[in-house]
């Protein structure tokens, strides 16, 4: 005997009803989880389109997100620990997260999000369930950006050198081209080479998906692993070199105006993107020579 239409949404309420009332909790949880979350995540995404951003917020973001997907299956075996003393660390990192808001400090505000979520996860799924996250938890950290005080002071070298050499590649291909610092001159036309020009602030964003790929390739082989990871900051470097000689070309030929307008978060990801291409062709013709000599 089958219900009739009439009776269908009041079935369907009821399921509801018995949905929010089992896991009213965990609904709870979420909930307030979200509120601590989305302004942190606001906050990354702004940091991200500033013009010294690093461009790496969203494909972060989604590789995050493919990696809770990938071990998804591990959520079935949580098992809820004692309340008593996560009350007491959830004390604590509140009010650092408060103050990180407050001082509109993003990245901060990052780290007291993940401890709050990391706490949360443990009390609700354990320490047996949670340590299959470990690697989104550490992509995480590459969501934002350094200090602007460390950016400053790895970046200023790099901000003298890349224009140089990258006005010394153009002045060979024949274009008129000059630098000053970190200013660089074409056809009349000023660059400044900003902190995320320079291979600082982008790095973090191509370490974070380069380790997202070693992870997913070549996870079970550490030491390995490690070396794919120490050829990361000179394949960023390497890679805002070919950003700035690319804002040096379009420049000349187009002027400044797409420089400063749409064009130049679209360099910002094709950078990511060569720089993974690198990586993927390192990996390519070093991984059989290493493997021939095992």
């Amino acid at each position: 005997m089958t219900a009739t239409p009439a009776l269908a949404p009041d079935r369907k309420a009821r399921n509801l009803f018995q949905i929010i009332r089992a896991h009213g909790g965990l609904i709870c949880l979420l909930g307030g989880l979200a509120v601590l979350v989305a302004p942190t995540l606001r906050a990354l995404w702004k940091a991200d389109l500033a013009p010294d951003g690093g461009g790496q917020f969203l494909l972060v973001a989604i590789a995050i997100g493919y990696l809770l997907w990938r071990e998804r299956d591990h959520f079935r075996l949580a098992r809820a620990q004692p309340l008593w003393p996560g009350i007491g660390l959830f004390a604590l990192l509140l009010p650092a997260y408060v103050l990180a808001w407050i001082c509109q400090n993003p990245l901060w505000q990052l780290l007291a999000t993940l401890a709050i979520v990391l706490l949360v996860g443990w009390l609700e799924l354990g320490f047996a369930t949670l340590r299959h996250f470990w690697f989104p938890a550490s992509l995480s950290l590459f969501l934002g950006t350094p200090a602007s005080g460390v950016v400053d002071a790895v970046a200023r070298g790099l901000k003298l050198w890349l224009p140089q050499i990258a006005t010394l590649i153009a002045q060979t291909a024949g274009l008129r081209v000059g630098a000053t610092g970190a200013i660089i001159q074409v056809d009349g036309y000023q660059l400044q080479v900003a902190n995320a020009c320079s291979g600082v602030n982008s790095l973090m964003g191509i370490a974070g998906i380069s380790l997202f790929y070693v992870y997913l390739r070549r996870g079970s082989e550490p030491l390995y692993a490690m070396l794919l990871c120490i050829m990361l900051a000179p394949v960023a470097i390497l890679a805002n070199l070919a950003r700035i000689m690319i804002m040096i070309g379009v420049t000349h030929w187009f002027g400044d105006a797409p420089v400063s307008g749409p064009l130049h978060p679209l360099v910002g990801m094709s950078v990511f993107a060569l720089a993974v291409g690198v990586l993927f062709a390192l990996d390519t013709a070093i991984y059989p020579l290493m493997r021939g000599r095992r």
